[in-house]
Formats: C-alpha cells, structure tokens, sequence
C-alpha cells in the first residue's frame, strides 16, 4: 500500500530548537510510520515545521534546509509567509500545489493525515477527493467538539472516507457512524520491561545506608491542559520524603522548577533524546498521568505517553479521562478527581509487595504483546484502510 502522509516528520534538532514543534506528535508519529514500514507500506510525506508566527519567528519560513525533517522517507518540506492573516491560507495554497505535484508522479492509494483541524490537511484531501484517491484523518486532539455540536469536525472531515480516532469517547459519540470508523489510541516500539525481582527496594546511593528513595517519572510537557496545576497540588499534597519527582519534555525548566516553588524533590530535565527518554523510564519505579479530570478538551486529548509506560511492565497512577478505553480501568492504578486522591492511590502501589508488583508486571506484559505494540497497531490500520 502506498501511503502519503500528511503530518509532523520532524528531526531531533527541530524539536530542540523548534519552540512549537511537538515532541508527543512527533513521537506518535515515528512509531505509527515505522510501523507502517513493517507491514509492507510505501511512505511518502509532506510537512512543514511548525514556527512561531512573526515577530516572534522569522517573516518567510524556508523549509529548505533537510536538517528539520528525518531521512527516512522522501519528504517535501513546505515553505510558508509566517505573518497573521496570511499564513493559513498561504499553508492551504502551497500544501495543495505540492499533494498535486505528488499526486502527477506517485499515486497513493491513501492519504493519511495527522488531525484534520490544519486547513492544509483539508486541502489535500479535497485534492485527493478529486483525483479518486482515499482520505483518512486521524483525529488525536483538539477542542471539545460539543461546544459547536460538532459542526468543525464534521466540517473539516467532509472528504473523509473513514476516521481514526485516539480518543475512545471520540470514537463512541461521533455522529457520523455510518461511515468506517476506528479506535487506535496508540503503541510503543516494543516491551522494554524485565520482570521484577525484588520491587520492594528502590535503588540506593553508593553508600548501602543512605535513604531509599523512588523515582516517580512524568514524560512530556506540563502546562495547564496537560495537568500542571493538578500536578502542583498532588506534589503539595505528598508528604513523603523518599520519593523523587522528575518530568522530563519541552518545557521552560526554570520556569516549571519555579511552578513547584522549587522543591527538592522535584527534578526537572528539560527535552532529553528518546534513548535518555528511555534510560528515565528504566530507572522509574511508577509512572505518573495527571490529566485534569473535568476539561472538557481532554475529551479529545488521549494521552499518547500512556503505551510507552505501560511498555516498562511497571505501575500507572492516573487520573481517569473519557478518552481512555475501558480496558485501561484495570490495567491503570486509577484515582478519583483531587490530588490527594490521586496521593493516596500513589502511596497504595508504593505500598504493594513483591507478589503485586509481579501480578501487575504479568498483566500489562500479556495485554501489550497482544495489542500495543506499534507494528500491530499499524497492521490493525494497514488492513483497515485496505478494506476501504
């Protein structure tokens, strides 16, 4: 199958330097692509890095330079006036006139969008439409629809031939269920996690009689829709003085280490490569997921890191969204609404015995080989999109 993809294709150095590029989107992205690969599909892309509108960012955005995008594919970067007023429909413009040039040399059997709330990505899906050629959009955030009762998706998704959804609700409540519709929240590149051998002692110091401690990790950005403030209040709310909070994502560092009133427990990385990503994880005793419960946008906003914890074989504590699926109430270590709540069901699994830690280890192994890892998340699309 031969797939053009609409969506973030972004390098490293655009993460790190890019200040609106998205680091979850692009991670997302990867593996989806990659998994892809695996199962026999020909890619071809089109994207531009995303830059802070002028002054901020520069007048003219030149996408000329291959240093932004991966080299995995071939790629066709996307240049842009970055001015107010005009950048949209510049985008709509010159997204259209590259599918078409696309589209005269390679035929795709799909184009396949990350979101369609982009204007561009509606206009190479009608460029497709005409050409005969199948559109799926893959909704993974947004607003919450029901404030304009779903008059923008519906809108935008008007040359759809189907649509993904991450977002469990999402995918219950769309109001177009006539039409092919799929639930794929997401994956990882692999199990990474070892069985547990003596859960009940967290790593020391070099000195054997120094203070245990456990590492409670939180990957990706921390602001307002992604749990900042609940964040704060269960760090308030934690007593606990063997324990070591560390967020590591795109974020400001001082400002986020200023946010937590510059706790000692608190430990802030900053956006670290995915192979330190990775090195964090291993050393996590828990992982920690603190979307808002309430707002109403994370009705929409399935949190991608979720996969990638569960990878490790090791305890989630969260809040509960709508947007998750109902297989995760067991697989979750799942808190009511308040930050102490979320404390106290923290303190529980720090609690649990050698026995739990293996039960829960046990779980998520046997439900992630059977469903989470990316190359069949993307087998699931493959055939999915063959069957349109």
């Amino acid at each position: 199958m031969k797939i053009l993809w609409i969506g973030p294709f972004f390098s490293d150095e655009a993460l790190l330097c890019k200040k609106a590029a998205n680091q979850a989107a692009a991670k997302w992205s990867r593996g989806l692509l990659r998994g892809l690969e695996r199962a026999g599909c020909e890619i071809r892309v089109i994207d531009c890095i995303p830059n802070q509108r002028w002054p901020k960012g520069n007048v003219f955005w030149q996408n000329g330079d291959s240093k932004w995008f991966l080299d995995w594919y071939p790629c066709e970067g996307v240049s842009y006036l970055n001015v107010w007023g005009v950048k949209d429909r510049w985008l709509d413009w010159r997204y259209a006139c590259v599918a078409k040039r696309v589209f005269r040399g390679w035929r795709p059997d799909v184009v396949l969008c990350y979101n369609s709330l982009h204007s561009f990505n509606v206009a190479v899906m009608r460029e497709a439409h005409r050409r005969g050629v199948k559109c799926v959009p893959i909704i993974l955030d947004g607003d919450d629809p029901r404030r304009d009762n779903w008059k923008r998706l519906l809108r935008d998704n008007r040359f759809a031939d189907g649509v993904v959804f991450l977002s469990w609700w999402m995918y219950k409540n769309y109001p177009r269920q006539d039409m092919p519709l799929l639930h794929m929240d997401g994956g990882a590149d692999a199990f990474k996690g070892k069985p547990p051998t003596n859960a009940q002692c967290p790593r020391t110091g070099a000195d054997p009689l120094s203070t245990k401690h456990y590492t409670l990790v939180h990957t990706g950005a921390l602001d307002y829709w992604r749990g900042l403030e609940f964040m704060k209040g269960a760090v308030r709310a934690c007593k606990r003085q063997d324990v070591r909070f560390v967020f590591c994502g795109k974020c400001d560092r001082e400002k986020i280490l200023a946010e937590f009133g510059n706790d000692r427990r608190v430990e802030v990385m900053g956006f670290v490569p995915d192979a330190y990503v990775d090195k964090i994880c291993r050393e996590a005793d828990v992982f920690l997921n603190v979307r808002t419960p309430g707002l109403g946008d994370n009705l929409v906003n399935y949190p991608s890191k979720i996969p990638n914890y569960l990878s490790w074989g090791k305890p989630v504590v969260s809040t509960w969204n709508d947007s998750f699926s109902p297989e995760y109430r067991s697989l979750l270590e799942v808190t009511d609404d308040t930050p102490a709540g979320f404390v106290r069901v923290l303190d529980e699994v720090l609690s649990w015995n050698d026995a739990r830690y293996r039960a829960k280890y046990a779980q998520i192994h046997s439900w992630f080989e059977g469903y989470k890892s990316w190359t069949r998340q993307a087998e699931r699309l493959a055939n999915w999109m063959k069957a349109l």
